[in-house]
């Protein structure tokens, strides 16, 4: 279940960010299922005895189907959310000839320079940009830089 918890707190920093608020649930709900399973095969006992790892996975399993049915659900909001957010980088990339990830952050196209760096990878792997890493001309932190592809 931590493994679980962990796996899903790096999704929602990436692929998973514009819908972390559903995200975060699924952990929880998780341990609800586990918790329901674990009293009906332990009955009047079951707080006296631990939870199984196959409980645990028999949870998560519920859990993963119940996710993929969301996401499912979720889809066309998604992707339609996805396309304008691709348009206004593409919009900022035109107006300034490149866009880190802290630049479509403060343009206010996603919420933090997490889901920025999301965004932007996602849009080279599409073909839409090319990137490079770029060192400031006064020296200093490498950055990576966007441009159109």
């Amino acid at each position: 279940m931590d493994h679980d918890y962990n796996r899903l707190v790096d999704r929602r920093n990436m692929d998973l960010s514009d819908v972390q608020s559903y995200v975060a649930r699924w952990n929880e709900n998780a341990w609800r299922i586990a918790l329901v399973l674990h009293a009906a095969e332990h009955g009047r006992q079951a707080h006296e005895v631990e939870l199984s790892e196959e409980t645990a996975r028999r949870a998560l399993t519920i859990m993963e189907w119940f996710a993929q049915e969301q996401l499912d659900i979720l889809a066309a909001n998604r992707e339609e959310e996805y396309r304008v957010k691709v348009e206004r980088v593409r919009e900022l990339v035109q107006r300034s000839g490149h866009a880190t990830a802290r630049d479509v952050q403060r343009a206010r196209i996603v919420a933090t320079a997490t889901e920025a760096e999301a965004l932007l990878l996602q849009m080279r792997e599409d073909g839409d940009l090319a990137d490079e890493l770029v060192t400031p001309e006064g020296g200093g932190k490498r950055m990576r830089v966007f441009r159109a592809a």
